[in-house]
């Protein structure tokens, strides 16, 4: 049996995208209207001080621990459980501030990049993409939903289990996709994110000897 420290949660303070937008209309507003400081100013800059990240103010544990009443620990197999109070308390179309720390350093620009992109879009001048109504789904969409398990499609091949036809489906299904994406905002580029997960000496052993399937996908992605 495991046990956590709850703590009472604090109501947090919400900001909607017409709130956000209204804070960079503000500060771009500021920034024109006062004399310039240099050809290379910047409206928004890499802050003194940063305040994300591992061992930070605003580290995972802690963001978590605001939202659901305590901080989640690896390998305890209370992911779901953990999972779904953050989707219970998390806003999809806005911005929550934590009480672990000033708001202008949680926000050293006031507002996310996101904001700031939907404003400029805004403007006769903005570039054709990514297109205004994109940004707006973005902007309304910036939080996990459980909506999430009906509008993401995830696609998985095991290396050294997965059959040929069924990676040349999958190949095919990932093109696909980015075909459409690139209808969207032809970035002509593909998003990856690869994690470094742990496996045992058997399972390398197994697919050094199993590797046809995955020796196949590379071709196929790379061909």
């Amino acid at each position: 049996m495991y046990y956590f420290r709850m703590r009472n949660m604090e109501k947090l303070t919400e900001l909607r995208p017409e709130e956000l937008r209204k804070i960079v209309e503000d500060r771009v507003k500021l920034a024109r209207s006062a004399a310039p400081q240099g050809s290379s100013d910047l409206l928004v800059k890499q802050p003194e001080v940063v305040s994300w990240g591992s061992n930070k103010t605003f580290n995972k544990e802690a963001l978590m621990e605001t939202l659901i009443g305590y901080k989640p620990k690896m390998g305890r197999k209370q992911d779901e459980t953990c999972m779904k109070k953050y989707l219970n308390h998390v806003m999809v179309n806005g911005m929550q501030i934590p009480k672990i720390g000033t708001r202008s350093t949680f926000l050293p620009e006031g507002a996310p990049l996101l904001d700031y992109l939907a404003v400029y879009q805004e403007g006769m001048s903005a570039w054709k993409y990514p297109a205004r109504e994109e940004v707006n789904m973005f902007e309304r969409n910036r939080g996990l939903a459980f909506k999430m398990l009906q509008t993401i499609d995830v696609r998985e091949i095991v290396v050294g289990e997965t059959s040929s036809t069924r990676i040349r489906e999958t190949v095919d299904w990932f093109w696909n996709r980015w075909l459409y994406s690139q209808e969207k905002c032809p970035t002509q580029v593909v998003s990856l994110d690869n994690e470094q997960v742990q496996m045992t000496l058997y399972d390398m052993f197994r697919m050094s000897v199993r590797h046809a399937s995955f020796l196949y996908l590379i071709k196929e992605i790379v061909s």
